[in-house]
């Protein structure tokens, strides 16, 4: 079942993937918007 999932998942959907963490799409996010403001 787990590969039927993945397979269906968007790659920017990391939350839902092993090894991939939200939080490090929250902070790549965090430095573009701050580099875009310089």
């Amino acid at each position: 079942m787990k590969d039927a999932v993945d397979a269906q998942l968007r790659s920017q959907q990391a939350g839902f993937r092993k090894d991939r963490l939200y939080t490090d799409q929250i902070e790549t996010l965090r430095i573009i918007v701050e580099q875009s403001v310089e």
